[in-house]
Parts: C-alpha cells; structure tokens; sequence
C-alpha cells in the first residue's frame, strides 16, 4: 500500500495536534516498511514557515507581557502576582524550542522513511493551472499535482490512499475524478487512515 501525505501530517506529529497519535502509527507502519509513505518536497518545508510563524507570535506575547509585568511591578500590591507570573515567559520560550526541537525531528524521520516527490517545473506548470480553473491555493495546487502527478508515473504497489485533513479544498469534482480514475482512496483525518490500515494489516 502507498499512503500519501502532505504539510497536516508533519504538523501534526511536530505539534503533537489532537490527530497525532494516529499519524504517529502511520510513520512508523512506513519506518517498518509495512506500507509507501510519500509526500511533496514542498510539504517538508512549508511546516517550518507555520512554526516560525507561531514562534514570532509567542516572542510577541512574552514582550508583551514582560513590558505589562515591569510596568505592575512598580506598584506594591501587585509585586507577589508579578513574581509569581516572572517565570512564565521562560515557560513561553520552552514551548518555543519545543516545537522547532520537533519538526526538526520529525522532517528527519520522514526523509529516513518516506519517498519525498520533487517539485519539477511540469508539476509546477500544472499547479499553476489548477489554482486558475479548480480554486486551489498555490499551496494546495502544488501538493495536489505533485501527488497525482508520483501516482501517475509510479510503480509503487497499490492499493493507494491520499491523506488531506485540508478535505473541503481537495474534494472538488474534478479532484475525485483524477483520484478515482488512479485508483486512489481520500480519507479526511489520520484517524479514519490509520483504522483502515489496521483494517488491511489484520484481515
């Protein structure tokens, strides 16, 4: 079986989201190589820009609360509150270096385990016509021709299922037409994925 994924599924492993521990069971089916796990190059770096950018947000909220906390502590009745809040921004900053420690650990994996599909420039022409005819973003355009184009060419062993938690974009007719016609399954959560896997490794 060959299992595609996108960015969701290393954000959700690297965030440890409410679907990971599902996600989490599908890497590792790939690490003992019960099943193809494959993914767009594109979708390994994407989740670094989605980490930065929670990570600029928590510098944000830590300034503002040492800011909010020097200004109180100027005041007497609010000095034992203000001690008691101090260590919440290294609290903050822990949660920071969590996150990155993560991903970077999970793109590892997935480059030790997975095939990852390279972004060439016809996969890049069709993504471009597919964000203009079928409403896709440039993301979505990117991933979506990227695995229908590794489904196409592929001699990977069947059958063949296409992870998006991104389902209301992706399940457009002409999306389930292509993945129909490749013999390819949409499932909308890991959770749904992983019990069809367990599904096919026990029967």
């Amino acid at each position: 079986m060959t299992v595609y994924v996108e960015s969701n599924f290393v954000l959700e492993i690297a965030l440890g989201q409410e679907q990971s521990d599902a996600a989490q069971a599908i890497l590792e089916r790939a690490e003992r190589r019960e099943i193809a796990l494959a993914l767009p190059a594109f979708s390994l770096s994407e989740p670094f820009s989605t980490v930065s950018h929670r990570s600029r947000r928590l510098q944000q909220l830590r300034k503002q609360l040492a800011d909010e906390l020097r200004e109180r502590a100027r005041s007497g009745p609010h000095q034992k509150d203000v001690q008691a809040l101090e260590p919440t921004s290294s609290f903050l900053a822990s949660i920071e270096t969590r996150e990155l420690e993560r991903l970077i650990l999970t793109v590892g994996r997935l480059y030790a385990s997975a095939i990852v599909i390279p972004m060439d420039a016809s996969v890049y022409a069709e993504a471009m016509i597919v964000t203009s005819q079928w409403g896709l973003t440039p993301q979505d355009a990117m991933i979506n021709s990227a695995v229908l184009e590794h489904i196409r060419t592929s001699r990977l062993p069947g059958p063949r299922v296409f992870i998006n938690k991104n389902w209301r974009d992706f399940m457009g007719t002409r999306i389930q037409t292509e993945l129909v016609a490749l013999n390819c399954e949409f499932h909308r959560t890991f959770v749904d994925a992983e019990s069809t896997l367990m599904r096919t490794f026990t029967d």
